[in-house]
């Protein structure tokens, strides 16, 4: 995997992203959609933990930031700390 970050995010970096987005903590295995993700939380998270990104993959990844990038941004940050977020697509009623 390409180098992602300046440095990695600590702990309870992650786990406040995690609340803000809706989660109990990094124990939570519920089943979750990118609808079911809180974004309206995204002004409170989102400048806390871009700034431990590079910047070229900050700019990727915060530029336009929808459920889908959120997503992928918790796939990055989840193995540091021992976690990983499995994912898979699929369709519902037209809609991925």
């Amino acid at each position: 995997m390409a180098k992602l970050f300046r440095q990695h995010p600590p702990l309870d970096v992650v786990t406040s992203t995690l609340h803000e987005l809706g989660f109990t903590g990094l124990a939570d295995s519920k089943l979750f959609s990118a609808e079911d993700l809180n974004m309206d939380t995204l002004e409170t998270w989102a400048p806390i933990l871009q700034p431990y990104y590079l910047p070229c993959k900050a700019k990727k990844y915060f530029n336009t930031l929808d459920a889908r990038r959120t997503i992928t941004i918790l796939r990055h940050m989840l193995p540091f700390h021992g976690f990983r977020l499995q994912t898979y697509e699929r369709n519902h009623n037209g809609k991925k």
